[in-house]
């Protein structure tokens, strides 16, 4: 990479795997999870995502309805170590959906402000999970010496092409974190029926309800396949039985589509699953075409 491309950044909820950090020199702000005992202000324990606990020990205290487990952003602190590094090169931070994670676009600006750093422009994805691929290709494109402005273009494109469908099969973590009331998570468990979310553009919408997981996921399949897909991500909470059905339905996927489309598997953020738990499903897609406001 030139002295001269620019520079991507992001933060750990973006997953980027290693071999893509090192080869295109991404910078990546860590996210916190802030470890409580149920009902009090404490703070028991606090981790920095993928650095002080692993995927088992996350899913061990999401679990433990003892605990209460809440994300935290990058601070501002973390996000000027990191653009301090490339203060006179241009600088893009991607982001994931920032309306649903207002701290970490905050953070990055202050930052990007206090510390007087113009090179630094923040891009929000409005999505959550998807922001991998885009990450990755926002990093390939600079690679490629293109400037901020093709590679935004480049994201705008992307994000009017994506979308996440998000099978729930336990709703005590939705209501916990505010996602559902008191009201709606007694008529989900009475009728026994799980939610289906539709995530992008900065907004959680329920999309709909089917009885059981593998109607939902069947569901979700049949949507993906309707929009013309041209890359699918299925996305687990980290519950072991879950990953096996992520597992199982990217091969699903692969004898329905064939081979010329990307169908991948892969572990979600904390920053979904603690709203959502471990045991969820969502399947992630870029499409050839616009996204319908309306899928069903």
């Amino acid at each position: 990479m030139s002295p001269e491309n620019v520079r991507i950044v992001t933060d750990s909820t973006a997953r980027i795997p290693k071999e893509y950090i090192d080869k295109y020199n991404i910078g990546v702000a860590k996210l916190n999870i802030v470890v409580k005992e149920r009902g009090s202000s404490l703070i028991k324990n606090t981790f920095k995502e993928e650095y002080d606990i692993d995927r088992p020990g996350f899913v061990k205290i999401l679990e433990d309805r003892r605990l209460d487990v809440l994300t935290s952003a990058p601070t501002v602190g973390d996000f000027t170590e990191i653009f301090k590094e490339f203060k006179d090169r241009p600088t893009l931070f991607i982001h994931m959906a920032g309306k649903l994670s207002e701290g970490t676009p905050r953070a990055a600006n202050s930052a990007k402000v206090s510390e007087g750093y113009d090179n630094v422009e923040i891009y929000d994805t409005e999505n959550v999970c998807l922001i991998k691929r885009q990450v990755i290709d926002a990093a390939i494109l600079a690679d490629q010496g293109k400037s901020i402005k093709e590679i935004s273009a480049g994201l705008d494109y992307s994000k009017k092409r994506s979308v996440l469908f998000v099978a729930i099969d336990q709703i005590y973590h939705l209501r916990k974190g505010g996602r559902a009331s008191a009201i709606q998570s007694a008529l989900l468990a009475v009728s026994g029926k799980k939610p289906i979310l539709d995530v992008r553009n900065n907004k959680i919408e329920l999309l709909g309800t089917e009885h059981g997981i593998g109607k939902s996921i069947e569901l979700m399949e049949d949507l993906a396949l309707s929009l013309k897909p041209t890359e699918i991500c299925i996305f687990h909470g980290g519950d072991k039985a879950f990953e096996q059905i992520a597992l199982n339905t990217a091969d699903e996927m692969r004898q329905k589509i064939g081979n010329g489309i990307r169908i991948t598997s892969d572990c979600a953020s904390p920053l979904l699953t603690v709203h959502t738990g471990s045991k969820v499903i969502a399947v992630g897609i870029f499409a050839e075409n616009p996204i319908p406001e309306k899928v069903i």
